[in-house]
């Protein structure tokens, strides 16, 4: 091999190798931004994330009807809550916000649901503290559902034109407390 054969196989196996690690860095962080910026700005949601257990019954532990709800129970403390179930017409968003005096605050996080009713966990950005309250609302997708922007994600509204949202607290259960 000649010195300028030696440099192109060289520079070819350092791209080789270049180009390998930026697929096997890809590979590994496709999905992997499942966070949401706060009211200023849009957020990644990893797709897996779409809710894929349907209720089916409705009842007293259930949302009853066909329009849009939700309903949280009180949560443990931490960076996930469990939502109990969300009755959706199409695809939409769970926003978990701050309890800001009584309104709704900062988003802490935010889960694509698919249309019916389902139920799941939505990953928080700063875990819930005890003793503090926090607001759940639903919000409709405007068609990317890999991307949460509360500009174009709008809250969904009943007939009265009221955002449909629930408050709940972060307390400690009855079995974990010393």
């Amino acid at each position: 091999m000649t010195k300028n054969q030696n440099i192109r196989m060289g520079i070819a196996v350092i791209v080789g190798i270049v180009v390998a690690l930026g697929g096997i860095w890809l590979w590994n962080n496709r999905g992997a931004a499942s966070s949401v910026k706060e009211d200023t700005g849009a957020a990644m949601v990893d797709n897996n994330s779409i809710a894929s257990s349907t209720l089916t019954e409705e009842g007293s532990s259930g949302i009853v009807g066909n329009g849009p709800a939700i309903k949280i129970d009180d949560q443990n403390p931490g960076r996930l809550v469990t939502v109990a179930q969300v009755s959706l017409k199409a695809p939409g968003w769970v926003l978990i916000r701050d309890d800001n005096n009584g309104v709704p605050g900062n988003i802490l996080g935010a889960r694509l649901f698919d249309k019916g009713k389902n139920s799941g966990i939505v990953e928080l950005l700063r875990p819930m503290v005890v003793g503090k309250s926090y607001f759940a609302a639903i919000s409709n997708d405007d068609g990317n559902p890999h991307l949460f922007e509360p500009s174009k994600d709008l809250p969904i509204k009943d007939a009265s034109g009221a955002v449909i949202m629930t408050k709940f607290s972060a307390t400690i259960a009855t079995d974990q407390q010393p």
